[in-house]
C-alpha cells in the first residue's frame, strides 16, 4: 500500500502501526494550530516554539476556559479564530491581562461575542496616557456589553488616575466581585463626582491586600456607593494600616457602614498585629447580619487576644455563627517552638472571657469558634522529642482555655 511504502522509505518505522499512531497524533495538532504539522519529536526548537505559541492562544490548549492576551497581535488571531470556530464564543470563560494595552482593541472587537466570559485579571502593568485608546470612553463603553463578567482581579497594576479606576470597575454593570493586589495611582486623591456607578450596580465582595493607594480606592467605593450592597469584605493589612495614623481604619469603618446589615461575612488579615486605633475606630455594630469573622494574624499575636475580644464586643449576637482564627508562629529564627511557647500565647484572662461571652444565650446561632496555627517546617523540625508542639496537646490546651466552647461542641 501507498502509506506502507512512505512509511518504510521516509520514516523508517518498525511497523504500520506506529505510523499510522504518528499520522493521526500529527493530524490532531494540526486541528489545534490551523496547518499542516507532519508529526515528529525531532523539530527544531524554532517550529515547536511556534507551535507552543499558537497552543498558547487556542483555548483548546487550556481545556477551552482560558486566555492569556499580551499583545494586541493576540487580539486579532483571536478574532480570526472566533470566525472560524464560533462554538468558542460560548465556551472561553477566563481572561488574563499581562499589560493594558490590548484592553481597547480585545473591547472593541470582543463586545457581544464572548456570551460565557466570567473572569478578568490583569497583572504586572500600568495604564499610560494613551496605551488603551484615543478615546477612553469608548472602550469603557464597549465593555459595557461585556454583561457576563462577573469577577475581576487586578494585581500590581498602576493607573493614571483614581477616575479611570473607577470608570473601568463601573464599565462591568455585572460585576460582583472585586479583588485587589497592591493598587495604585499617578494622581493621587479621589475627586468626587468623576466616576458614576450604574443604576442597580451590586459590588457582592470587594478584597483589598493592602494597595499602595488603598485611602482612594475606599473613597471611590464609598463616595460611588459601589459598596453599598456588599456581603463580603476581605481585607489584607500589610503597610498603609501601620503608617496611616488611623485613615485605613476610618476607611474600612466606612465600608462596613455602608454596607450595614447586608454584610455576612467579613476576613481581616493583620501582618504586624491589630493596631489601637484600629479597635478604637472600626466597629461591626451596624452589621447587625454578619454571621463569619475571619482573622488571620501574621505575626506578634501573642499581644492580639485582648483586640480580638475589643471587636467581638461588637458583633452582633443574633447573627453570628462562626469565628475563625488563624495564626502564624513567627518568633527569632534562633527560636524552636515548644508545647509551652506556644500555648502561652493564649492569655488565659482573655480566653476566659471570651468563652463566656460567645456562651451567652443570646449567641443562639454560634456554632464554631476555630483555631489554625502555622508554625514554620524548620522551626517545627529543630524542635526535638517531647517538646515538640503536637495536636493532641493544643486540643487538650485549648479545652482547658474554652470549657464552654468545648463542651457545646464548638471549638476546633
Amino acid at each position: 500500500m501507498p502509506d506502507q511504502q512512505q512509511c518504510s522509505k521516509e520514516t523508517s518505522c518498525a511497523d504500520t502501526g506506529s505510523c499510522h499512531r504518528d499520522d493521526l497524533e500529527g493530524r490532531a495538532l494540526h486541528k489545534q494550530v490551523g496547518f499542516d504539522v507532519p508529526f515528529s519529536k525531532t523539530f527544531p526548537i524554532e517550529v515547536w516554539e511556534r507551535v507552543i505559541d499558537h497552543l498558547w492562544v487556542d483555548p483548546l490548549a487550556v481545556g477551552g476556559k482560558d486566555l492569556a492576551i499580551r499583545d494586541r497581535k493576540q487580539v486579532a488571531e483571536m478574532r480570526v479564530m472566533l470566525q472560524r470556530d464560533q462554538y468558542l464564543k460560548t465556551v472561553i470563560k477566563s481572561v488574563h491581562f499581562s499589560t493594558l494595552e490590548p484592553l481597547g482593541p480585545f473591547a472593541v472587537t470582543m463586545a457581544g461575542k464572548l456570551r460565557r466570559l466570567e473572569d478578568v485579571h490583569v497583572g504586572s502593568t500600568e495604564w499610560k496616557p494613551g496605551m488603551v485608546h484615543a478615546d477612553a470612553a469608548n472602550v469603557f463603553l464597549f465593555l459595557s456589553t461585556f454583561t457576563s463578567i462577573t469577577k475581576l482581579t487586578m494585581s500590581y497594576v498602576k493607573f493614571p488616575s483614581v477616575a479611570t479606576f473607577g470608570r473601568l470597575i463601573c464599565s462591568l454593570p455585572r460585576l460582583s466581585l472585586l479583588t485587589l493586589f497592591w493598587v495604585s495611582f499617578t494622581t493621587k486623591g479621589y475627586k468626587a463626582g468623576t466616576v458614576l456607578s450604574p443604576k442597580d450596580f451590586v459590588l457582592e465582595q470587594f478584597s483589598s491586600n493592602d494597595c499602595d493607594d488603598a485611602a482612594d480606592v475606599f473613597d471611590c467605593l464609598h463616595a460611588t456607593r459601589i459598596a453599598t450592597k456588599t456581603r463580603k469584605l476581605t481585607f489584607g493589612l500589610f503597610q498603609n494600616l501601620y503608617t496611616s495614623n488611623g485613615l485605613i481604619s476610618r476607611r474600612i469603618q466606612q465600608l462596613l457602614e455602608a454596607s450595614g446589615e447586608l454584610l455576612t461575612s467579613i476576613h481581616l488579615t493583620f501582618y504586624f498585629g491589630v493596631t489601637p486605633d484600629f479597635t478604637e475606630l472600626v466597629s461591626f455594630k451596624h452589621n447587625t447580619k454578619l454571621e463569619i469573622l475571619t482573622l488571620d494574624l501574621v505575626s506578634e499575636w501573642d499581644a492580639q487576644m485582648g483586640a480580638l475580644f475589643s471587636l467581638l464586643l461588637d458583633t452582633s449576637p443574633s447573627a453570628l455563627r462562626e469565628i475563625r482564627i488563624a495564626a502564624a508562629y513567627m518568633p527569632n529564627y534562633s527560636d524552636c517552638p515548644t508545647n509551652e511557647s506556644l500555648f502561652v500565647l493564649l492569655d488565659p484572662h482573655v480566653c476566659a472571657l471570651i468563652d463566656r461571652h460567645l456562651s451567652a444565650s443570646a449567641y443562639k446561632r454560634f456554632k464554631v469558634l476555630s483555631f489554625e496555627l502555622l508554625v514554620s517546617p524548620a522551626l517545627y523540625q529543630t524542635a526535638g522529642g517531647e517538646d515538640r508542639p503536637t495536636l493532641e496537646f493544643w486540643e487538650k490546651g485549648l479545652g482547658e482555655r474554652f470549657p464552654r466552647l468545648k463542651t457545646a461542641g464548638s471549638l476546633q
